[in-house]
């Protein structure tokens, strides 16, 4: 990969820390930096959870980094959610889930697997979070800014933002552990006041 960098005239980097790495790797080259974002017009406010709450994973499942990370917010982080609120609901939304990502449904009814959804955004609206528990500071993760675009909070990792210019409680709510990832939902869902200043907070640091 760093071989192939040098072959063009100019590198784009989606990613700060992407953009401080291929700059040690060639100095010499024309570096671009444009973080990741969306067309607001497709992605407009519209956060409205339901009840009974529902939590969220997003991303395509046909790939193994994601299909951990489902697995990830299922076994550790859901368990110490329903010890709390017993009939909270996650979704795991994304294309291409194999049949173990989809045998959870028949594990535990409170787990609804999407697969392809045409216009996801009215099923993200009804989040009350996205759990973001990425591990790994460099990828893709547009998904995040199109979530914060609807006004849905997302708890990520500090992994998971790595780069991306965001900021801790504006939007996004970093989280280390399983046990912390299930503390900042429930404040999320404990003062509605909370959740709607990080809602608001989320859209605005998109725009």
């Amino acid at each position: 990969e760093h071989k192939a960098w040098s072959n063009f005239d100019a590198i784009i980097s989606i990613n700060k820390l992407e953009k401080d790495k291929v700059r040690k790797v060639i100095p010499s080259k024309e570096i671009y930096f444009c973080p990741m974002g969306v067309d607001l017009l497709n992605w407009t406010y519209s956060y409205a959870p339901v009840r009974p709450l529902r939590f969220g994973f997003y991303g395509g499942l046909g790939g193994l980094v994601n299909q951990r990370q489902a697995l990830y917010t299922f076994n550790e982080i859901m368990p110490f959610v329903w010890e709390k609120i017993p009939d909270a609901e996650l979704w795991l939304i994304g294309s291409k889930p194999p049949e173990h990502i989809r045998n959870l449904e028949v594990v535990d009814n409170r787990v609804h697997v999407t697969g392809f959804i045409e216009d996801v955004a009215p099923t993200i609206a009804g989040m009350t979070a996205i759990f973001c528990p990425w591990e790994g500071v460099f990828g893709f993760r547009s998904r995040i800014i199109e979530v914060m675009a609807l006004g849905v909070p997302v708890i990520s990792s500090p992994d998971g933002v790595a780069g991306m210019g965001l900021s801790d409680k504006k939007g996004i709510l970093l989280a280390e552990s399983p046990l912390e990832f299930a503390k900042l939902a429930f404040q999320l869902v404990g003062s509605r006041a909370f959740a709607n200043k990080q809602s608001l907070l989320a859209r605005e640091t998109v725009e």
